[in-house]
């Protein structure tokens, strides 16, 4: 029989099939790449989305360099790469594929995109976001992907419809931080991977289908708690741009290495639970304001590097958290640099904090050097508290 988890995951594995068989019946169907295009928008105009953030393969990489450099992150060059390898599930019927624009690294997959003649929308996400001007900039180009969403399903978005939208996704929001709370307990009942897992079904399958799903996960997990138990487990914190769907290597081994992800911080491939949209006002600006204001600054948004450690050391003492894990995507050069801002806080203030950096490459001769710094980590992270 299987468990909640595993029923959500097969509600998600097949979510490209319903979407081929909506998409002949004449549903529009739009792929979005990065976080900031508002899915309730696209929800409101009678279409459907689907992410497109797989990761953890080293041949879509390779195969995106017939229309890329090298030197852009094995993220956003999967994308680009599935793409052309005709292995994306959704990407060749997409009506309408729309790219948050916030760095060269994505920029670049709407450049591709547009070349091979998808049909996207290049959606501007400006880097000053406590800019007045610039959460303008941003509105706007939300509007202008509103009216081409309009433009490509026939229908009106109304206020009424995008508010219902909003309530929807804000019941997917409530079972996942209700999931997430269990994680600060002394035995989480659920794993890291397993947790980030949920997030990409979540982002996969229509809301009325994820909150059932998680609901469902959050009653199976509280009969496992055992309010007594303790464990000498490490506990992680995972920070980085993001952990692409199907990318689980590196997690799974860390947690096979006896320890445990108990939080994370990550910018893309994930599902912003932490705070509801408000649903008083005006549901386009509750939006925006939502993604681009209320949530954690992503990396590029400047200037942020001080809140986001900030925001990090709060969460590492919320969650009783051992040590840090940064996860570095390869060639992602402002990640980096970040890391390096953050290492030298992170020793002043006693944190241990380590990098580790992926290409995709998961190869027999990878794995062991992998294996080796995560249990190394693994049981310095064992030698204190933070």
């Amino acid at each position: 029989m299987k468990t909640p988890i595993e029923e959500f995951a097969e509600l998600a594995r097949t979510r490209p099939t319903v979407l081929r068989e909506a998409h002949k019946e004449g549903a529009k169907v739009v792929c979005y790449v990065g976080n900031y295009a508002p899915t309730e928008l696209i929800y409101a105009a009678g279409a459907k989305p689907y992410p497109m953030w797989r990761g953890g393969e080293p041949e879509p990489p390779d195969a995106s360099l017939e229309e890329t450099l090298r030197f852009l992150n094995p993220l956003h060059r999967t994308a680009i790469g599935l793409h052309m390898m005709g292995l994306d599930p959704v990407s060749s019927f997409a009506d309408l594929v729309v790219v948050s624009i916030t760095d060269c690294h994505i920029a670049r997959i709407a450049e591709v995109f547009e070349d091979r003649g998808l049909p996207t929308c290049k959606l501007g996400v400006p880097s000053e976001w406590q800019s007045a001007s610039d959460f303008a900039y941003y509105k706007n180009k939300v509007e202008l992907f509103k009216a081409k969403l309009e433009e490509i399903t026939g229908n009106k978005i109304t206020d009424e419809a995008i508010l219902e939208q909003i309530e929807a996704s804000n019941k997917v929001r409530a079972a996942l931080r209700k999931i997430d709370e269990l994680r600060k307990l002394p035995v989480p009942p659920i794993d890291g991977t397993t947790f980030i897992k949920l997030n990409h079904y979540a982002t996969q399958c229509e809301p009325a289908e994820a909150v059932e799903s998680l609901e469902r996960i959050y009653s199976w997990l509280l009969e496992q708690v055992d309010e007594n138990a303790t464990s000498d487990k490490p506990r992680v914190m995972l920070i980085g741009r993001a952990v692409g769907i199907g990318d689980y290597v590196v997690t799974t081994a860390l947690e096979k290495s006896d320890a445990v992800i108990v939080t994370e911080m990550l910018d893309e491939a994930f599902f912003r639970f932490q705070k509801d949209v408000e649903v008083e006002g005006d549901p386009s600006d509750n939006l925006c304001k939502n993604l681009y204001i209320d949530s954690v600054p992503i990396d590029n948004f400047q200037p942020s590097w001080g809140l986001r450690y900030d925001i990090a050391k709060e969460k590492m003492a919320e969650y009783n958290v051992d040590g840090v894990l940064w996860y570095q995507l390869l060639y992602d050069e402002i990640y980096d640099m970040e890391y390096c801002c953050y290492a030298k806080k992170a020793s002043r203030d006693g944190i241990l904090f380590t990098n580790v950096q992926t290409s995709y490459e998961y190869t027999r001769e990878a794995m062991g050097p992998l294996m080796t710094k995560l249990e190394t980590m693994v049981e310095a992270f064992k030698g204190g508290k933070y």
